[in-house]
């Protein structure tokens, strides 16, 4: 990660950039994957609609942290603390700005994402769903050790169903381990 980034955690005036940020990186990386119709169009509102609730709820267990560099958001972890009686900590949503994927930011924000899961729930699991076509994705989880453990289908806001992965670590210090 670049030394001038800082992580935060996010409060409900950061729902626009978070939005626009996972707007960006879902039509940067979903492509091809996602419905165009639904990138191309309903995506920001649909998007901006969730973040708005979410950072306005604080659903209980569930922390957004933000990687900001130049005051802008350039990448945010959602995490809901033991999420699953089997799997633990759900990474719900991971995003780094497109223009700075490969600088660390979304393992800095996993490596946060263990150290606040290891405080709450040291010997749970951490788990994230990834679509199986992301292949970066797929590539960046994997080799942060993180492991496929279940494969599904789900029905994602394009309104269709996709072929989806279940990575877990076998608690957040493995995930910290990886992050390293």
């Amino acid at each position: 990660m670049t030394g001038a980034t800082t992580l935060r955690r996010a409060t409900a005036a950061d729902a626009g950039a978070v939005a626009a940020l996972h707007v960006a990186s879902w039509r940067s990386a979903y492509r091809g994957l996602l419905a165009d119709a639904y990138l191309d169009g309903p995506v920001e509102r649909e998007r901006g609609t969730v973040w708005a609730r979410k950072l306005a709820e604080g659903a209980a267990g569930s922390e957004t942290v933000l990687a900001c560099a130049d005051a802008a958001v350039v990448g945010f972890v959602c995490f809901v603390l033991d999420a699953d009686p089997l799997w633990g900590t759900l990474v719900d949503n991971l995003h780094a700005d497109p223009a700075r994927r490969g600088l660390g930011i979304g393992r800095a924000l996993l490596a946060e994402t263990a150290r606040r899961a290891g405080l709450a729930a040291p010997l749970r699991p951490v788990h994230l769903f990834c679509l199986a076509g992301n292949a970066p994705a797929r590539g960046f989880y994997e080799r942060l050790g993180g492991g496929i453990v279940e494969r599904l289908e789900a029905d994602e806001p394009d309104g269709q169903r996709h072929p989806v992965l279940r990575y877990a670590w076998g608690s957040p210090a493995a995930l910290a381990a990886g992050c390293r």
